[in-house]
């Protein structure tokens, strides 16, 4: 299963999965190099980073941030 980082707390992580549905897993489950929007994947009892998926999806909510921005000053 996929899922994003929505963020972290006190040593534990906040995980979406691809349904919406949110877990919390320990912060020492993920690779160290793990950052908020990251996108996962589980892997036996750890979880990978999906780089890949990861730049596509800040891509997305750069260009969707850029749009939002842009018809706020035409106004």
């Amino acid at each position: 299963m996929k899922y994003t980082i929505d963020r972290f707390e006190e040593g534990f992580a906040l995980l979406e999965d691809e349904a919406g549905e949110m877990r919390q897993i320990p912060r020492t489950a993920l690779p160290p190099e793990a950052r908020e929007g990251d996108r996962l994947e589980g892997v036996g009892t750890g979880y990978v980073i999906l780089a890949e998926e990861t730049r596509a999806a800040q891509a997305e909510a750069d260009s969707w941030l850029r749009r939002l921005l842009n018809r706020k000053r035409r106004r």
